[in-house]
């Protein structure tokens, strides 16, 4: 079953960037106490079940600009999800090359993700990953996106 081995990705040491693994991980999110700005807290537990509930045949998350409010094209897909320490990482597919060469030349550096909460208030999913570009995170200090120069 796919999940199972999504499940596996939470706990498997995150493969560097090399000419075999070309798509870097990236980071997107990290644990903390954001109920100063309304979010919550959220644990490494969460960021587990975040990856644990993760299915791009059910919902494939998009990469987007800026956090839609509507029907904006998607500039990529998230593949995978893994949790590395307090950090939530993903892997994308299908990256636009125009948006790609834009991220490159640092266009778009920061990322923000936007999620989906259960019942209880936690995040339970992930809705998308917008990057941004004027506008700052809410999450400040992910490591910029490193691609491998080939």
């Amino acid at each position: 079953m796919e999940s199972s081995n999504i499940c596996q990705v939470a706990t498997a040491t995150i493969p560097a960037v090399s000419a075999t693994n070309p798509t870097p991980w990236i980071e997107i999110f990290r644990a903390g106490d954001y109920r100063d700005k309304g979010k919550g807290l959220v644990t490494r537990d969460d960021l587990d079940r975040v990856v644990r509930n993760y299915d791009p045949i059910f919902h494939e998350a998009p990469v987007t600009v800026g956090h839609p409010a509507d029907n904006l094209p998607a500039f990529g897909w998230i593949d995978r999800l893994a949790v590395n320490g307090d950090m939530l990482l993903a892997k994308e597919r299908q990256v636009d090359p125009q948006f790609n060469e834009l991220r490159q030349a640092g266009r778009f550096k920061k990322r923000s993700a936007s999620f989906y909460t259960g019942a209880d208030g936690r995040i339970s999913g992930l809705r998308h990953v917008a990057y941004l570009g004027a506008q700052p995170p809410e999450v400040k200090g992910l490591q910029d996106v490193k691609f491998d120069d080939n």
